[in-house]
């Protein structure tokens, strides 16, 4: 991998923050879409979603790390963009909800397998290339199309309508969360299941309080519910960007991977016990993750130690006094501080990952 695709982690912390903008773009995208779609001609409104979705990736993929305002605007328009893509499938296409919905699964799925062999992770902590921006924004724009047609199944197709729909997708979207906290559910499935859901939990919401009576809603206008919750997105984004609070500090925890209790960081740099080279043999051991505690900076681990190495020694450079230790659980040693890392690296050959 070449260092100079490697990028400061450019994804929020994943916190009650996270989720509930999340389903309040999801919310917008549904509200703003429709509105648009039923207000201008529907190729026009097309067409500015198109505009918009460029637009806002591109200022994301500019930007150099996580900035709240650039991030939620990217998803606020995938969110728009998709809605628009799920719902031109079954209006002018005439196919049903149930097969877009499959459809979708279908492509989210291949997104997945790809970006999965490609990169042996699919966690949101490792969007750390370009690469895996690409695959992540991928995912997320199947996502939202994806979960456009659940919702629209759910409400149309099976007959709930869009408050009891908004109703059963909370529940689901709480299962991921309780499975995870009571049975160990693997974190990078649980999140991504969860962040499929927040799309027709969100919409069918949107909806509920737009659509006139006769469809079962609120009749508050499509219109007026758009503009009330972009109101609420830009206030919330607003305090993300002024307070800093999902900026994530440092390495992702060991569960983030999904791959176990493999690497721990710590914001002090204790003294440690030095792995010997028979150890790291042994041991078979993953190195997965570096980072710089004080910029919360991630350096992922590369197909080859040698550029593992060279990524360790940039890092020691740019931050000598901030470090990071790994904690190798199958021999239950211990090594710390980016010097001493390299030190190893440079004696034993790590399986990176």
């Amino acid at each position: 991998m070449d260092r100079k695709s490697q990028i400061v982690r450019k994804v929020p912390a994943i916190t009650a923050h996270f989720w509930a903008v999340k389903i309040l773009t999801t919310a917008m995208g549904e509200a703003l879409s429709d509105y648009l779609v039923h207000t201008i001609d529907p190729y026009v409104a097309v067409a500015i979603g198109g505009v918009g979705i460029v637009v806002a990736l591109a200022l994301q993929f500019f930007v150099r790390r996580y900035i709240a305002p650039v991030y939620w605007f990217a998803v606020a328009m995938v969110a728009v963009f998709g809605t628009m893509c799920a719902n031109a499938a079954h209006i002018e296409l005439k196919i049903p909800y149930a097969i877009s919905a499959a459809l979708c699964a279908a492509g989210l799925t291949v997104i997945f397998v790809v970006w999965y062999l490609m990169e042996r992770t699919l966690s949101i902590h490792s969007i750390t290339t370009r690469r895996r921006e690409m695959f992540y924004w991928a995912a997320v724009l199947a996502t939202f199309a994806m979960g456009t047609a659940i919702g629209d199944t759910s409400a149309y197709t099976l007959h709930l309508g869009w408050l009891k729909s908004g109703l059963i997708f909370t529940v689901i979207f709480a299962v991921p969360m309780v499975a995870r906290r009571l049975a160990g559910l693997n974190e990078v499935f649980a999140f991504w299941f969860a962040y499929i859901i927040t799309r027709p939990l969100g919409a069918s919401y949107a909806d509920w309080l737009g659509v006139p009576q006769s469809l079962g809603g609120l009749n508050y206008g499509r219109g007026t519910v758009a503009v009330g919750l972009t109101i609420a997105i830009i206030a919330w984004v607003g305090y993300l960007w002024a307070t800093k609070v999902d900026v994530e500090r440092g390495g992702a925890s060991p569960g983030d991977s999904g791959l176990g209790d493999l690497v721990e960081h710590r914001s002090h740099d204790p003294r440690g016990e030095i792995l010997d080279r028979s150890a790291v043999q042994a041991a078979d051991h993953e190195v997965l993750e570096t980072c710089s505690l004080e910029r919360g900076e991630v350096i992922d681990g590369f197909s080859r130690s040698a550029e593992h190495r060279d990524s360790l020694e940039k890092l020691h450079d740019a931050t000598p006094s901030r470090v990071v230790h790994y904690r190798i659980t199958h021999r239950g040693r211990f090594c710390f501080g980016v010097a001493e890392v390299i030190a190893h690296l440079r004696r034993a050959e790590y399986r990176v990952v």
